[in-house]
């Protein structure tokens, strides 16, 4: 536990690390959906739908789906592989597409009432290039690597439904010939996280993100607000 919480720590210091030159600071306002279709004990596949906002609900940022076929291999391990697509807004009738391809392992710890979820994802990004507001047919390359470690813990319990404090932090980086500056950005969340039943959780999460923007090398600082609503289905 000692190692994970050291992991956490270190990985919070990222958000000092973009400190070149300040870029823009704005609100995120985040809506998603997270569905987990359990097969049988060992398969499931997850799916999450999600759209983003800038500064209130008027500046359109991001729409998003992802989908991908899970695998446990054992108690603290699952592994999954699976595609996204977003899309991005130039402008509120303007986006361009990125396609993600992607793979993960998750790794699920438990220390008495504290749950410590490690996640490792790699991605490979196809993003649409765009010149002077005109969409081309041209993608390019990159692949991302990301580590995100999250530390759960029990707030109370009402009836058989436990809600909880979550902390979390997330690390991504970029790879591939054009890329000039490897960081992309540092996510720091926390979350309360209500139980509404057995299988459906309402995730309330603030997360302050460092993200830089290489078309201005430069670094934003997001305040973003998300309603994760998460649904879990055992067929």
């Amino acid at each position: 536990m000692r190692s994970s919480v050291s992991i956490f720590f270190i990985l919070l210091t990222g958000n000092f690390l973009a400190q070149k030159e300040s870029g823009n600071s704005y609100n995120l306002f985040w809506l998603a959906y997270s569905n987990n279709v359990q097969l049988n004990s060992k398969w499931n596949v997850n799916t999450d739908i999600q759209h983003r906002t800038k500064n209130g609900f008027e500046t359109q940022s991001i729409s998003a789906i992802r989908t991908a076929l899970g695998y446990k291999v054992n108690r603290v391990i699952t592994v999954s592989s699976g595609a996204a697509h977003f899309r991005y807004f130039i402008k509120n009738d303007l986006t361009r597409g990125e396609w993600r391809p992607y793979q993960e392992m998750l790794a699920n710890l438990d220390f008495g009432t504290v749950k410590i979820t490690n996640r490792v994802r790699t991605e490979e990004r196809f993003n649409q290039v765009v010149v002077n507001d005109v969409l081309t047919s041209n993608y390019k390359f990159n692949w991302r690597f990301r580590y995100k470690i999250d530390l759960e813990f029990p707030l109370f319990k009402q009836d058989e439904r436990v809600h909880s404090l979550s902390f979390g932090n997330e690390f991504m980086i970029n790879v591939g010939k054009t890329i000039v500056n490897p960081y992309d950005q540092n996510r720091s969340s926390v979350s309360f996280n209500y139980q509404l039943s057995k299988n459906v959780k309402l995730q309330f999460q603030y997360i302050y993100i460092v993200q830089y923007i290489a078309s201005k090398d430069n670094y934003d600082r997001i305040s973003a607000f998300r309603l994760n609503f998460q649904h879990t289905v055992k067929l």
